[in-house]
């Protein structure tokens, strides 16, 4: 019974993955791309649903 219990949790953790790459690809794939530090900034600036919402908010701080 355990087994199938780990079976049930690996498998929702391989979909939750797999769900999380295909709604966020686009913000992943704008951050591995970025080829300066503001460049990786400007990806916080996706159009909502695009940013995980795990992420804090980007401060606006006058640099």
């Amino acid at each position: 019974m355990s087994g199938l219990v780990a079976g049930g949790l690996a498998l929702l953790s391989v979909a939750g993955g797999f769900a999380q790459q295909m709604v966020y690809g686009n913000y992943y794939t704008c951050r591995q791309d970025a080829l300066t530090q503001s460049a990786r900034d400007q990806c916080d600036d996706l159009p909502d649903g695009q940013v995980p919402f795990w992420l804090p908010e980007k401060e606006t701080s006058g640099r």
